[in-house]
């Protein structure tokens, strides 16, 4: 890549698009001819594994789709100073073939073509795994120190132009990106003192991990990383604006799309080293911490992560007995936060990733599904004419069921998202009740499983010492906690959770529901409303165009970096946060014992037990169809008492003529009369069970 800034404007020497180049050009010991037909031929094969052109040739510089290769079938790089190598150490053996001797030695490309050989580049997606690794393994944390050490100066260090050492050394020319301007500097680098040190020295970040061809300001790579927490990430267009800016400060760039995809890469590995830096700062300030700390049992407390994660939770507390709940979390999911399908890209992960990880997922997916299947279907008999409390529960299955027949999350065979059209279809998390996020799981289910929410539990129960309670508040607590009672979910540690509804969603579910489940009628909740993945989710929709379309690991990323602004963000907001809450909590506190001055507490406490207890009483479990029952039966004895009166009037009729059998015809006559009377009473007692007077009856069968 290369920029000029021309003193005068004047037409520029770029061979036209229209007018290729047709001269053959001498790569080493290779001729290459370009013409069109090679040109279109390259365009339409749009193999794999070969790279875009190369944008300078020579001492011209010539548009992308005017160059092509002579055979396709060896692969072209991208750029020849952006190639990831193979090994640490950048001064490599030299090779018999020159043109892998050149690329071996990862030579800024001055003039020239040079080709990769296959066994080399390996293919576009190997060249790319590899650089990424590369940058993962080796660069980012070599880079940490040199960043700081920059930060703490605060000042740029000029590099002399020659070195103490005696190893051999090569020049490198980089175009350097400022604000407001783009210089060229000259690198003497050798294995003692590589590009990207002095680089760092100077403030400057490259854009690949061996012999850059560009280096950005990191003023400028902080400056964006700001704006991307804050705005929707796109670096086409911001890279767009910068082109334009400088195209009028008379900076002109020889190639196209060349700034975005190389600052973008810059960007990307930039907010990589900057989590790493603050990573090893926090554990630095962790590690002075716990060398402070005297006579203190670190099994008593919460672990480093949460300590880190949310100090007012867990920042050195243990058990409290006066308190029901030590900890408050609220737990919910998101599936707006989707990805399509599309395969992985390279591994990469953020150092202070608040995911899960993929098998621990599994594993408690694995687990729910032995134990769904170990103790069967219906472990609980209930007669299906009454309504028995399950054991462990406070609600009958009755309410449980209206519940979790009007939430869309207690359906887990209900489909949310696509598997077909989406990888990942969605997120859940864990915050703490001051809206910090401790973990997230990554959702590859259409429908919002079980298996997540424990998945996450269980993560934080092993996190906390086993004397400390958790009160969880969930949009279908109610259906989560009945299931970990039936199936034994959590085991034995399902004891110390208290579970609860989120106080936006409580109003949805049954009367008798909240009068157990509701966070304001439930002892250790106070005002924790359960609303904070809420706002989580309202923080994170600025990403979720990018986020569509992006990679496995990329996304994940992404999300980790706003979740770790988002973090910084209120932890400089909980001081002002806890005045806020205190003085609230104050507030309603009087205004209560205001209203409570000369009333009888224990009778109110003694009535209020008294309607939780004949609310959540279980009721008689009726047929579906029992009325439609009752009214057809009533029908038929009022028919049956009509035919029976005329039964018995026929009688009396044949008893007047005929003179003999005079007492066989008495004795039906007789019993007839009492069956009749029967009938009437049974048809007196159901019409008046279906609320309908005896002659309303009467006419409705007449």
């Amino acid at each position: 890549m290369s920029f000029s800034r021309p003193k005068t404007p004047r037409k520029s020497k770029s061979a036209s698009p229209t007018k290729p180049c047709r001269e053959p050009v001498n790569a080493g010991s290779k001729i290459i001819e370009i013409t069109p037909e090679l040109a279109r031929l390259y365009r339409q094969t749009k193999r794999p594994d070969v790279a875009r052109p190369l944008l300078k040739i020579g001492a011209k510089s010539y548009g992308q789709d005017s160059v092509s290769l002579a055979n396709p079938q060896i692969p072209l790089l991208d750029h020849v100073e952006d190639h990831p190598l193979s090994t640490a150490s950048i001064d490599l053996p030299r090779h018999s073939d020159p043109i892998e001797s050149e690329l071996a030695d990862g030579l800024h490309m001055s003039k020239g073509i040079y080709f990769a050989p296959a066994q080399i580049l390996g293919g576009h997606g190997n060249k790319c795994a590899r650089q990424w690794q590369r940058w993962c393994d080796d660069v980012i944390p070599a880079l940490v120190a040199p960043y700081l050490s920059f930060l703490a100066r605060g000042e740029q260090e000029q590099v002399s132009p020659g070195h103490a050492c005696g190893c051999k050394r090569r020049q490198l020319q980089i175009s350097c990106l400022y604000f407001e301007k783009i210089n060229q500097i000259d690198l003497l680098i050798c294995p003692c003192h590589p590009a990207l040190q002095q680089l760092i020295q100077q403030g400057l970040f490259p854009c690949s991990p061996v012999a850059p061809s560009l280096a950005v300001s990191l003023s400028m790579l902080e400056f964006t990383r700001e704006c991307f927490l804050r705005l929707t990430p796109n670096v086409t267009g911001f890279t767009g604006a910068v082109e334009s800016f400088l195209r009028g400060r008379q900076y002109k760039l020889e190639s196209t799309d060349t700034l975005r995809r190389r600052y973008g890469n810059s960007l990307n590995w930039y907010i990589s080293l900057h989590a790493a830096a603050d990573l090893h700062i926090t554990n630095i300030i962790e590690n002075a911490r716990l060398a402070n700390l005297d006579d203190v049992d670190e099994a008593a407390l919460p672990s480093p992560y949460l300590r880190k994660r949310c100090p007012l939770c867990f920042g050195g507390t243990a058990h409290d007995p006066s308190f029901v709940n030590d900890v408050i979390v609220c737990i919910d999911a998101c599936f707006t936060q989707k990805r399509r399908q599309a395969p992985r890209d390279p591994p990469r992960t953020h150092p202070s990733t608040t995911f899960l990880s993929e098998e621990a997922v599994q594993s408690m997916e694995a687990s729910v599904g032995e134990l769904r299947e170990t103790r069967g279907r219906a472990p609980i008999p209930i007669s299906v004419d009454e309504d028995v409390v399950e054991p462990g529960m406070n609600v009958p299955p009755s309410v449980l069921n209206e519940c979790r027949d009007s939430f869309k999350a207690a359906d887990e065979r209900r489909e949310k998202a696509s598997t077909q059209f989406f990888a990942d279809t969605g997120l859940m998390a864990l915050l703490c009740r001051h809206d910090r996020v401790l973990w997230m799981v990554n959702m590859v289910t259409a429908g919002e499983k079980q298996h997540y929410a424990l998945a996450l539990l269980h993560e934080l129960l092993e996190n906390l010492p086993t004397s400390m309670t958790v009160g969880v508040l969930y949009d279908i607590a109610c259906q989560l906690h009945r299931s970990c009672l039936k199936w034994q979910f959590l085991g034995k540690e399902l004891s110390r959770i208290t579970f609860s509804t989120a106080v936006f969603h409580a109003y949805a579910h049954n009367w008798a529901c909240q009068l157990v489940y509701h966070p304001r009628k439930s002892q250790g909740f106070g005002l924790s409303d359960g609303e904070g993945c809420e706002r989580l989710w309202s923080d994170l929709k600025k990403v979720i165009p990018v986020l569509r379309v992006s990679g496995y690991h990329q996304r994940l990323f992404v999300l980790d970096s706003q979740v770790e602004f988002l973090q910084w963000r209120s932890l400089l907001k909980l001081g002002p946060w806890m005045a806020r809450k205190w003085k609230m909590c104050t507030t309603r506190e009087a205004k209560a014992k205001a209203f409570l001055v000369g009333q009888d507490l224990p009778r109110l406490r003694a009535t209020w037990a008294d309607q939780v207890a004949a609310q959540t009483k279980p009721s008689p479990r009726q047929a579906k169809k029992k009325g439609q029952l009752m009214v057809e039966t009533v029908l038929a004895l009022s028919r049956a008492v009509v035919a029976k009166e005329a039964e018995i009037c026929k009688l009396e009729i044949e008893l007047t003529l005929v003179t003999t059998d005079v007492l066989l015809l008495d004795q039906r006559l007789q019993a007839s009369r009492a069956q009749l009377s029967t009938m009437k009473l049974s048809l007196s007692n159901k019409t008046a069970a279906l609320g309908i007077e005896r002659d309303e009856a009467a006419e409705e069968t007449s």
